[in-house]
């Protein structure tokens, strides 16, 4: 019998498919022609089309090619008819095999490859791939591991194991290889149970060549932040194809309150890294289906730090499932599992997170909890250091593992202590946030009121509570222009309880002198040290109320104002709260307001803004809860608008998708063709969308018809809530089986199918397939 060439089956890059799986079902085809007909087959292949960027030059192109368990043999055998079967499996009475691939010439030539497999690994079982690299299928690179991929979404598909990608090595070398070979090694701790490996797909990756290292320049700032923001590469200038936005992703927000450091285990010797980021975020985007890069930034070896996600700051990325909301993912280029970062990687990391520790005012050596959705409805909260590794957000939910590999490294993660304390030496030395205050609107002449005052340490200094050099709180009385008003400066300071640290917050209780003379002044609140003079000269800023003295005769009426609309829901645990406020037409002039909130129902008013000019400002709210708001004016006359009875407006914080659950069909079932019913459940009152038409929603079960056809018939669905959060869940059901007797555990049944659906094969008038019955050379001739 003559020899017969492997085929490979080639898959889209953009295509994810479920159901039968093409490399085993071309194999069962291969092997019956391979009994009945004289020829040979060749494989298929169809590259994919290359993205462009914005300019329009080509940077990055892909494709995928899947090897069947088929294309595998055992060390020590030929290729034979008993290769060809539909899994790979420990013989019996061995404890570990190792299996081979023939050379795999790729479509394109590759910079990358991300390889992922599908397989079942029992307990007491462990499954090894290795992969190698050449550019004529004779000489290789050594075999490299693929390593698991570090990051997973809550879409995934769980059928599939994804690795990390294998580079071409740039310092020295050749810039792309076009083949690649592989080999799988099974074993086992457990004599009878043996892993099972089924398939390979191969993502081949071409970045193409950046003509020019593309300039860090300066990037737009979201909130203010003393340490300005790092340099960096936009998206554009590094040859993102979406350039500055992400079409698939509409970017979602929340503060950030955590920095988590990976590594993208790529080579760390290159000549190209802006080449390198649009591999990763190929691979990202098209590879594992995601729409964007997963990193917020990624930062080169020669401490080049390039826009990741699109969205800019505190958007929300896809680096750490389930916790990407409220933490910031920074991508190290290159692996550092045995070698540290270059010094000026380290440095570029530190200024990044300084910024971002600046402007969010995040306590490097501290810890806190973050809380994420899974995809199966719940929240996992945990406790982490505010800067972290990827492998410190390791656990599972939903009966899967998410974060479980060893990113960022053995020496970068040895690393993090040193980090964190770089951020803090570069904070500004002497810096105070002020937290809190209960500064009255309104004194009498000469009066003295006990003020407290809370503020926090953000700068590098430790503020001393005694001796030389010691941090005190003081205030000035300045006209509302800010000039210092004679006699609006006197010795009254207050001492702090004790040392505070960065980023300690302290309460202090400040004996508060009022001017003998009426009229509206600033009351300036700022710290001074020792010796050296006030936070605010050297960059500090500090508290400023707006505070009146006394009452004009001339103005006996007080101001009125009101909180302006507020949504009723916010999908952000930050709310931004407007309002405003009028005098009479002759009378002095708003000069401040007092803003109260409360939770609802019956939650105490609480003071939340007091004495401010400013006529908005940001709330910290928490998921789940919903709150009040009302104000009350102040004018320059000393008159008090008093607290309204109800709230001028609330709103609801409601951040968490609502809950989706697809109880019919079920994934993967075979359902007739014709009209197909789907029914589920989700939250009461959400918005149910079932193949983008409307579902029937009552009581939190919703029911929606569909026209089922087609082998593979994919059904997506997604619930809104009145926050505009989205679920969305997605199964594919396949068309029932044809012949009443070839039942779905039959090794056969895939291939029988297949084969069907093509007309090659039939059945016969009773619905049988008789697969015992002779196959005739005309029917496969077809």
């Amino acid at each position: 019998m003559r020899a017969w060439r492997h085929s490979i089956f080639f898959v889209p890059a953009h295509r994810r498919r479920r159901g039968p799986r093409p490399g085993l079902l071309l194999s069962f085809v291969i092997l019956l022609f391979a009994t009945l007909l004289p020829s040979e087959l060749s494989g298929r292949a169809t590259a994919a089309p290359e993205l462009l960027a914005p300019g329009g030059a080509s940077v990055v192109s892909g494709a995928d090619y899947t090897l069947a368990a088929s294309q595998f043999q055992g060390e020590g055998t030929d290729i034979k008819e008993e290769s060809f079967t539909s899994e790979l499996t420990l013989p019996p009475g061995k404890r570990e095999a190792v299996f081979t691939s023939n050379p795999t010439k790729a479509p394109i030539d590759f910079t990358d490859l991300a390889p992922r497999w599908s397989a079942d690994t029992p307990e007491h079982t462990s499954l090894l791939v290795e992969l190698r690299t050449g550019s004529d299928g004779q000489s290789w690179d050594p075999w490299q591991p693929a390593d698991l991929e570090d990051i997973i979404m809550s879409e995934d598909p769980v059928t599939q194991t994804y690795a990390s990608m294998i580079s071409v090595g740039q310092d020295p070398g050749p810039r792309t290889h076009r083949y690649v070979q592989s080999r799988v090694t099974l074993s086992t701790d457990k004599a009878g149970v043996s892993p099972r490996f089924r398939e390979l797909t191969y993502t081949f990756i071409d970045a193409g060549v950046t003509p020019n290292p593309p300039r860090p320049t300066i990037m737009m700032q979201g909130t203010p932040s003393d340490i300005p923001k790092p340099l960096m590469v936009s998206r554009k200038d590094w040859g993102s194809p979406q350039g500055e936005s992400s079409p698939k992703w509409t970017p979602k927000y929340k503060r950030v309150t955590h920095i988590i450091i990976h590594h993208t285990a790529t080579p760390n010797a290159d000549k190209d890294f802006a080449a390198r980021v649009r591999a990763v975020w190929y691979f990202h985007s098209k590879t594992r289906g995601w729409g964007d890069i997963g990193y917020n930034y990624v930062i080169d070896p020669n401490g080049v730090i390039y826009e990741g996600r699109a969205g800019g700051d505190d958007a929300e990325a896809g680096h750490a499932y389930p916790f990407n909301a409220g933490s910031m993912g920074v991508g190290m280029l290159g692996n550092f599992m045995t070698v540290a970062p270059s010094a000026v990687a380290q440095a570029a990391l530190i200024d990044l997170i300084s910024w971002k520790a600046s402007q969010r005012g995040i306590d490097p050596q501290g810890s806190g909890p973050i809380s994420g959705y899974t995809n199966c409805g719940g929240v996992v909260t945990y406790v982490r250091p505010t800067i972290a590794g990827h492998r410190d957000y390791k656990g599972s939910a939903c009966g899967r593992a998410f974060n479980s590999s060893t990113c960022p490294g053995d020496r970068l993660h040895d690393m993090l202590p040193q980090i964190r304390a770089a951020v803090i030496s570069e904070q500004p030395p002497l810096r105070a946030t002020f937290t809190g205050h209960d500064t009255p609107g309104n004194m009498d002449p000469g009066a003295t009121v006990d003020v407290h005052v809370s503020v926090r340490n953000t700068g590098s200094q430790s503020w001393s509570a005694q001796g030389e050099g010691a941090v005190m709180l003081g205030y000035q009385w300045q006209t509302p222009e800010g000039k210092i008003i004679k006699g609006g400066w006197k010795d009254f300071r207050t001492s702090l309880p004790q040392d505070v640290s960065f980023p300690e917050t302290v309460t202090m209780t400040a004996k508060l002198n009022a001017p003998t003379a009426s009229g509206h002044y600033a009351l300036v609140w700022d710290m001074i040290r020792e010796g050296q003079g006030w936070f605010n000269d050297v960059g500090s800023l500090p508290l400023r109320v707006d505070v009146v003295i006394g009452k004009s005769v001339g103005d006996r009426l007080a101001p009125n104002s009101t909180i302006l609309p507020v949504a009723i829901y916010s999908s952000d645990v930050e709310v931004l709260i407007r309002w405003a406020g009028e005098d009479e037409p002759k009378g002095s002039g708003v000069v401040s307001y007092d803003v109260q909130f409360r939770t609802i129902p019956n939650g105490p008013w609480t003071d939340w803004k007091s004495g401010t000019a400013e006529t908005q400002a940001t709330f910290d709210g928490q998921d789940g809860y919903a709150y009040e708001f009302r104000s009350r004016a102040r004018d320059a006359a000393g008159n008090v608008e008093e607290w309204p009875e109800k709230a001028d407006a609330y709103t609801t914080v409601d951040v968490k998708p609502p809950s989706l659950l697809i109880e019919s069909p079920l994934d993967g079932s075979h359902v007739q063709p014709g009209i197909l019913t789907v029914t589920g459940k989700t939250e009461p009152g959400t918005f149910v969308a079932v193949n983008d038409l409307r579902a029937q929603e009552a009581q939190g079960v919703f029911t929606a018809t569909v026209q089922a056809g087609g082998r593979d018939f994919v059904i997506h669905v997604s619930a809104s809530d009145a926050a505009g959060n989205v679920s969305r869940l997605e199964i594919v059901v396949q068309a029932a089986p044809k012949y009443n007797d070839v039942k779905l555990a039959d090794p056969a049944f895939e291939a029988i199918e297949w084969l069907s659906d093509r007309s090659i094969v039939s059945g016969y008038t009773d619905g049988s397939f008789r697969p015992l019955a002779a196959l005739t050379r005309g029917q496969l001739a077809k």
